[in-house]
């Protein structure tokens, strides 16, 4: 079982080696989402130790560290973790970057106050070790955050054909409700305490979320405009905390906490030697040049 792992963890490695090599795609809505709740449900966020499993170029892990976080970026590519280097050196911050397996997180237990992933748990088709090792590194009271694309939605179906049809590049992938996104935390242990919706696909509900725009492009009088301005936004942030709306959007995400003993899950590999994840630590394959 180990062996078949580290050879799926292999075989992906070379996988998003390949997707990334290809581009760094800038910024969405639902990274800027994630970064918001963190800073927010996390704060004071300063020193703070947030680790991101499965960071690919490690967008959010240095906007957090940007904000004062102390952030470390664990990920199996090493193309992914050059750009991220990159990254760093063009914002001038410190993170950690950890070429590392997602099974066997190379960091002492209880040694972070957020752990996240965004995009990551879909590619497993049993995600549950690679979630127990990211509750095993969060501290008790920690917060784990669960982020993955949403099952109603026309982007989803759009990947399904895809997959069906052999041509997506990660493979095959699951898709979560709310519900099932959370029956997940609670199987690891996790008590969640909140939930979150980001994204719009296709555009038009972009559009509309952005309708506030058309006083610009119309020339309305100053006033008009932020009238209508301050009213779309106030009903918009009304619509995205309820629930049944998170089906028209991207993403979701599930915010969990550590309450309860980590839960003894079979199935997780043997983890490698720990280090301590200060930022600037790198890990193997991330020194290459940039």
């Amino acid at each position: 079982m180990i062996a078949a792992e580290e050879r799926l963890q292999t075989d992906a490695g070379a996988v998003w080696d390949r997707a990334w090599s290809s581009h760094d795609r800038p910024p969405t809505d639902c990274h800027e989402r994630l970064v918001a709740i963190v800073a927010r449900l996390a704060r004071p966020l300063r020193e703070k130790r947030v680790l991101e499993v499965g960071a690919g170029s490690a967008r959010d892990t240095l906007r957090l560290a940007e904000l004062g976080a102390r952030s470390v970026a664990v990920d199996l590519s090493a193309t992914a973790l050059r750009l991220a280097r990159r990254g760093m050196q063009a914002r001038r911050v410190e993170i950690g970057l950890v070429m590392g397996n997602g099974y066997a997180l190379p960091f002492q237990s209880a040694s972070f106050d957020v752990v996240f992933s965004q995009g990551v748990v879909e590619h497993f088709s049993d995600p549950l070790p690679l979630l127990a090792e990211q509750v095993r590194v969060l501290k008790p009271g920690g917060l784990l955050l669960i982020d993955v694309p949403q099952t109603v939605n026309l982007y989803t179906i759009h990947k399904w054909l895809q997959m069906r049809a052999g041509k997506w590049f990660a493979g095959w992938e699951t898709s979560y409700t709310l519900p099932q996104l959370e029956a997940l935390a609670r199987r690891c242990g996790l008590e969640v305490v909140g939930s979150y919706g980001s994204g719009y696909y296709p555009a038009l509900f972009l559009g509309l979320r952005n309708l506030h725009t058309l006083s610009e492009r119309r020339r309305l009088p100053i006033w008009i405009g932020a009238r209508l301005q301050r009213r779309i936004e106030r009903k918009w942030a009304w619509l995205e905390r309820q629930r049944w709306y998170y089906r028209w959007m991207w993403n979701i995400g599930v915010v969990a906490t550590r309450r309860a003993p980590v839960p003894a899950i079979s199935g997780a590999g043997p983890r490698a030697a720990t280090v301590d994840p200060e930022p600037g630590w790198a890990g193997p394959g991330t020194g290459g040049s940039t």
